[in-house]
């Protein structure tokens, strides 16, 4: 079996701990062109930062619910808060809370010149304090500070990383997750998909490392093919030369995220075969849907 080509059209999750350093000089050296923080609403920033920052010290977390609003700003997208992702985060950041935070930059994505002003966001990068059950650790960090309806709100860091190696047993490793990949097999198509097996990735917690096996139905003899496996509004793509006589079967393997953010809960992968190709020269392409 030749080596697979591997296509990622959705973005993976970051992946590192919170309490690592998460930004790089080549970050910070962005420019800023007309994407700078209003100078009159640098005051009010800097008031609301510290509030965001004291509630957390000071263990008032519905007012850091309140604070966070109604988004979760940068990192690996910006999306809506549902209440149950709210309460989440919330209990995240209980378990580390940033209690203290010296700005030192910001940087913006180009993105945001294309938004109006109260729709636009700001990665403030600085000096953080978190607090844990071991005592107090002192990092390179941010916090993404956006604009709503005329005020200020605050995203912390990614949280997941730190969080879950602490909920996380050797018996989770060993729990087989092929309940999150949705199979489509069709009638016509010349491989079947079976023996899908995905297990947590021991190092990056948010992916599954996924084993599948395909097998030749049709009456050819096949010599490549493509999988796809769709989740969200993106897609990653399995693809490789293989020389299969009918009812042989071939294994593979793929590493799949199953999730933006853990409190968002698991996304689902839908695994499909879109593609093969015959030693005849002809080929079979499924009938694209979404």
């Amino acid at each position: 079996m030749q080596k697979s080509r591997r296509l990622r059209l959705r973005c993976l999750r970051f992946v590192g701990a919170v309490l690592l350093p998460i930004v790089t000089s080549g970050t910070l050296a962005q420019t800023r062109n007309d994407g700078t923080i209003p100078a009159d609403l640098k005051a009010s920033l800097d008031v609301r930062l510290t509030q965001f920052i004291r509630a957390q010290a000071d263990g008032n977390w519905n007012s850091v619910g309140s604070m966070l609003g109604r988004f979760r700003m940068g990192g690996v997208g910006n999306h809506v808060l549902t209440p149950e992702s709210k309460a989440c985060l919330v209990m995240q950041m209980k378990e580390i809370p940033m209690v203290a935070f010296k700005m030192k930059d910001y940087i913006h994505s180009t993105e945001i010149l294309s938004l109006p002003l109260d729709k636009r966001s700001w990665d403030l990068v600085g000096e953080a304090v978190f607090r844990s059950t071991t005592g107090e650790q002192t990092s390179q960090s941010h916090v993404t500070a956006y604009r709503d309806k005329g005020e200020w709100f605050f995203s912390p860091p990614n949280y997941d990383e730190y969080w879950e190696k602490g909920q996380l047993t050797e018996a989770d490793f060993a729990v087989d997750h092929a309940d999150e990949i949705e199979i489509e097999n069709t009638s016509n198509a010349p491989l079947e998909i079976f023996e899908v097996h995905a297990f947590l990735d021991k190092k990056y917690l948010s992916l599954l490392d996924v084993s599948f096996k395909l097998r030749n139905q049709s009456s050819k003899k096949v010599s490549a093919f493509t999988v796809r496996f769709y989740a969200g509004d993106g897609s990653t793509e399995y693809s490789t030369g293989a020389a299969m006589d009918p009812g042989a079967a071939v294994e593979g393997k793929e590493r799949l995220s199953r999730y933006l953010y853990f409190c968002d809960g698991v996304t689902k992968n839908r695994f499909v075969v879109t593609s093969v190709s015959f030693t005849d020269g002809t080929e079979w392409n499924r009938t694209k849907r979404r």
